[in-house]
């Protein structure tokens, strides 16, 4: 009898430590923070914008559907920089240094990732960091080189030689969500863990997979309401502004015309010199694929010599059927 009770009582303390746990994972769960990179909230399709409904975004849109979606969402500044280093640090940008795109972030601040470590928590972050400092309470980390690239990007981090940057082929959506995997995958399972997926992706000059490349020539999205609007009643950050797709994108660099160069325009000569700098970056199969689809697209454009909104409606719609091509690998 003597044992049967030790054995009652010793089941009891086994259960009462294992609801204990529970109750400890339940108020430590995993994080997996996703950050895309200029990803338009029209171009999410679980918020209904006719954008999006052309293109959809299923995959998502099921993080919305499964929890919460957020209607009315405010950033403090939105340069994406000081945007991460406010969430880096929950400060606002005059607190923790980062203002604009070029001011350091003060790394004596505490990065929250800290605080988790301290926590128990194992952290990682892979993709774009872009902050001027190393990545500060990470047990792991895999960033891009500067902004990063979107074919053959560099990486560098606790897993690469001396920490030296190093090229890694195929396309940047997909490898930093491998990187993401592997992460999950070799992790300490008995910890919980915080990871940060940080994507280039859409950022300009949106360079689609090789696989989505004219996933959406025969799709006519959506102009929006605004496209002509010339901004005299609002404040003049607004009229000043330079965003304009009629106006101030470049043939060269964002709607992949090279053609289009003009050598007595210095500002030609540079958005040629970067769209070649990305296509330099590619193998020889990349590129001969990249030129399949993007050549006889633009010698179409050249035959048709289209002016006014006929033009207009071509710049927007290539525009956003690459940025919504960008995407698609962002969904998938």
């Amino acid at each position: 009898m003597n044992k049967s009770i030790l054995s009652i009582a010793a089941l009891s303390c086994l259960a009462s430590s294992m609801q204990a746990q529970q109750k400890a994972a339940a108020q430590r769960p995993n994080i997996v923070y996703i950050m895309c990179d200029d990803h338009a909230f029209q171009c999410i399709s679980a918020y209904g914008h006719g954008i999006s409904k052309l293109a959809p975004t299923p995959n998502i849109d099921r993080i919305a559907q499964r929890g919460m979606r957020f209607d009315k969402a405010f950033v403090e500044n939105s340069l994406s920089t000081p945007s991460r280093a406010c969430l880096m640090t929950g400060l606002y940008s005059h607190q923790n240094g980062q203002r604009q795109l070029g001011e350091g972030i003060d790394t004596s601040r505490t990065f929250f990732t800290e605080l988790l470590q301290q926590a128990g928590y194992q952290t990682g972050i892979v993709g774009k960091w872009h902050m001027g400092c190393d990545p500060k309470g990470f047990d792991y980390y895999h960033i891009y080189n500067d902004q990063g690239q979107y074919w053959n990007p560099q990486y560098r981090g606790t897993d690469t030689p001396n920490g030296k940057f190093i090229v890694e082929e195929g396309y940047s959506t997909d490898l930093t969500t491998d990187h993401a995997i592997e992460f999950m995958e070799k992790r300490d399972k008995q910890k919980p863990f915080c990871l940060m997926l940080h994507h280039k992706a859409p950022h300009r000059n949106w360079q689609a997979n090789l696989k989505y490349l004219g996933m959406y020539d025969n799709v006519e999205f959506p102009m929006p309401d605004t496209f002509y609007d010339d901004y005299a009643t609002r404040g003049s950050a607004v009229r000043t502004q330079k965003m304009l797709v009629t106006q101030h994108m470049r043939w060269e660099q964002d709607f992949k015309v090279p053609e289009m160069l003009d050598l007595n325009n210095e500002d030609s000569k540079d958005s040629y010199n970067a769209l070649m700098g990305e296509i330099n970056r590619m193998t020889p199969a990349q590129r001969s694929a990249w030129g399949r689809y993007y050549f006889p697209r633009n010698r179409k454009l050249l035959e048709a010599n289209l002016k006014g909104k006929d033009l207009d409606n071509w710049k927007y719609q290539v525009y956003i059927r690459d940025y919504m091509s960008v995407i698609a690998s962002v969904d998938e």
